[in-house]
């Protein structure tokens, strides 16, 4: 059987239209759910007003360049950026399937592996909650694990290429991508029948290919050294104040990553008899191939490689990992699933009644996953939005008084990453600048008689302590507003906002903005000068 997408009868594989079923349902909840970035999503949305070869320091820069672009085509909006993760994640899962499929005997485990992803609270929920450079990650995940089954059964020129694309790329998206790269790769040297395909003469185009594609980021990068190196060392050397507080966070947020999905194939096998032999049926319909009695043991040893690197980080480095640290054991956890139903996949009595059950019991689950997403965002309500309540803010009773007029260029100053992201969207003529996210990008703004500028915070935001006028222009200039700098600013006005759902409304009094015009001409509102 061919590893193609389209099925003996012409058909798409089915496995592949289930993925992109998946992701397009996730991607509608949301976009139809409320029209306003995410967490990380605003981050992203300001710092690619601009091209840049360097946008922050924690991250690197890919998922930032293909939002940049997917902007120029569809918009800069909450709907352009879900579509391009569901790209992300469905080009993950694509390759992903693809890349164990060969390595698998039984259809049914090949596909419990897929479904145990999305039967996890990290890949189920998280992903689609909030997160935006590991969407990234994630297909740098399933194209490595393709890149490298391309190596290991093909061995051809072609197959060493695209596993240099695959680490470039994938350092690209997350630092964390050099654990999974390198684990994969020592745990494959473990097994001798790949180590011959590792160890070829082969291998040496790898890290050239990697370090072309790695040129337009090493650039960035060196310009930024200082701040990126810098942010690396104090969030992985020495920034834990308790080994183990750090121990436990690790322990506890990989449940993340296992709890359901174990508890799944736990409830799955309660019923099960063993079996000594497959039966015809399995060899006629649910038998993939041979399979590789090598796999499970890749998959097996590269997770246990990536899970001691961060205990040693912990331990020895002293790396935090604490609440909300959740996304950093993306590093040592990303084939679990693959791990576990290769397992299962390879044991001489081949469970095929629970392998089957828990198929059907991770549908059940996946789509009560769904339903929940739905009622988050119609019910949503304290304190089951916190502390994202802020995606519920409607932002309609301002966009009139902030809109350029024709031929004028916007400038909004705000303190507040989620205020500048979501009035960028609604107002596509204006830059907004932000705090420490972007306070010296240079927009390249026209003279000030073709702008216009306005200052804008929240006054009140549920039970956040009021800010002012000169609290937020001093967020934004990275310093305190002069006597000079406020006398820019005009009188404030206050503009009661909404909320995107009924109980928000019924429960929680309404936002409050504070709005002042600014001088266009004045400093303040004008690209940054050189050393200011």
């Amino acid at each position: 059987m061919t590893t193609t997408a389209v099925g003996e009868r012409g058909r798409l594989d089915p496995v592949v239209l289930g993925i992109l079923l998946y992701f397009a349902a996730h991607t509608l909840i949301r976009v139809v759910g409320v029209p306003n970035f995410g967490v990380d999503d605003t981050e992203a949305e300001v710092r690619t007003q601009i091209f840049s070869l360097y946008y922050n320091a924690r991250n690197p820069p890919l998922f930032d360049w293909l939002f940049y672009g997917a902007q120029q085509l569809f918009g800069s909006t909450n709907t352009t950026i879900h579509l391009l993760k569901a790209v992300l994640y469905s080009g993950a899962g694509i390759l992903l399937y693809y890349g164990i499929r060969p390595f698998f005997r039984h259809r049914s485990a090949l596909y419990a592996a897929i479904l145990g992803y999305p039967s996890t609270i990290f890949f189920g929920w998280f992903t689609f909650q909030q997160f935006s450079h590991t969407a990234a990650f994630f297909l740098a995940i399933g194209l490595v694990v393709y890149a490298y089954m391309r190596v290991l059964k093909h061995g051809n020129a072609g197959a060493y290429v695209l596993l240099g694309v695959a680490l470039g790329l994938g350092f690209m998206s997350k630092y964390l991508f050099a654990i999974l790269f390198v684990a994969l790769f020592v745990s494959g040297l473990m097994r001798p029948a790949y180590r011959a395909r590792l160890l070829s003469a082969k291998m040496l185009v790898v890290l050239p290919v990697a370090l072309l594609i790695l040129v337009p980021f090493a650039i960035g990068f060196w310009l930024n050294i200082d701040e990126t190196g810098a942010t690396l060392r104090h969030r992985i050397v020495g920034s834990a104040s308790s080994v183990a507080e750090s121990l436990f966070w690790l322990a506890a947020l990989s449940a993340f990553y296992w709890l359901p999905l174990v508890a799944l194939l736990g409830a799955a096998h309660l019923r099960w008899r063993g079996r000594s032999a497959p039966t015809a049926t399995e060899h006629s319909e649910g038998v993939v191939g041979p399979g590789d009695p090598d796999f499970y043991p890749w998959m097996r040893d590269a997770t246990l490689i990536m899970i001691a690197t961060m205990v040693f980080a912990v331990t020895v480095l002293g790396t935090e990992i604490g609440s909300g640290g959740e996304r950093y054991l993306v590093g040592a956890l990303p084939l679990l699933p693959v791990a576990i139903f290769a397992w299962v996949d390879r044991r001489p009595a081949f469970p095929a009644d629970a392998v089957r059950r828990f198929l059907r019991f991770a549908m059940v689950f996946i789509i009560g996953t769904a339903a929940v997403r739905i009622l988050f965002f119609v019910l949503a309500a304290p304190p089951v939005c916190m502390p994202r309540c802020m995606v519920f803010v409607d932002y309609g009773n301002v966009l009139q008084q902030l809109t350029p007029l024709p031929g004028e260029t916007g400038v909004v100053l705000t303190d507040h990453v989620h205020i500048g992201s979501n009035l960028r969207q609604y107002l596509p003529d204006t830059f907004v600048r932000v705090g420490s996210y972007n306070r010296r990008d240079v927009f390249g703004l026209p003279a000030p008689e073709v702008r216009s500028c306005h200052l804008v915070w929240f006054e009140r935001f549920r039970k956040d302590r009021p800010s002012t006028a000169e609290e937020a222009l001093s967020s934004v200039l990275g310093r305190p507003a002069t006597a000079q700098d406020m006398a820019a600013v005009g009188t404030p006005e206050t503009v009661t906002l909404g909320w995107w759902t009924r109980l928000l409304e019924a429960r929680d009094p309404p936002p409050l903005l504070g709005v002042a015009k600014v001088d266009p001409a004045s400093p303040i509102c004008g690209d940054p000068q050189p050393g200011g």
